[in-house]
């Protein structure tokens, strides 16, 4: 249902599935926990932010316990709190938590993997908007390095990195 778009529908299934889960499974087991993380993306996905940011901070304190900080799930947890607190525009918030994802993912997927790669160039985005202009232009050029040896000059995305990059230089008055 949700991805027909009929959220209400959605929600219904979710919460159920989030019910008899933990029913069954407990409130803390694995399972459960993603179905607690999939109702909060529903609601974020709502516009709901309040009711997602109880959700995904539940379930992180959940797999910070029992799974530890060094974990994919605990790592997903992170990555969906603090885009939350991205489109709350808490920028503060949201870089604090990209900066804590980035060292976990450099830790589990290594420095050079793709989604780490990511995380890096969300954090960036938050440290401009936070006006530390020089360490988001050292994260930025460090994506766009990776781009360039791991995709080409001619990828998509490697293109927006560029742009992205040019942007904030420009802006900040370090393009000529």
């Amino acid at each position: 249902y949700k991805q027909k778009g009929d959220l209400e529908k959605a929600e219904v299934i979710y919460k159920r599935c989030l019910k008899l889960t933990g029913r069954r499974l407990g409130d803390e087991h694995p399972q459960t926990l993603t179905a607690l993380n999939n109702l909060g993306m529903l609601y974020l996905d709502k516009g709901d932010l309040d009711q997602a940011e109880d959700l995904f901070t539940r379930c992180l304190d959940a797999r910070e316990r029992l799974l530890g900080a060094e974990n994919s799930d605990t790592l997903l947890s992170l990555l969906n709190l603090a885009a939350l607190h991205r489109e709350k525009d808490d920028i503060d918030k949201a870089s604090s938590i990209y900066r804590r994802a980035l060292e976990v993912s450099k830790f589990l997927l290594g420095t050079e993997h793709p989604d780490t790669m990511d995380t890096c160039y969300k954090l960036a985005e938050c440290l401009y908007q936070m006006e530390e202009q020089e360490e988001a232009f050292a994260l930025k050029k460090e994506e766009l390095a990776w781009c360039r040896r791991e995709k080409g000059d001619q990828n998509w995305s490697t293109l927006i990195s560029i742009n992205s990059l040019a942007i904030d230089l420009r802006e900040y008055g370090q393009l000529k």
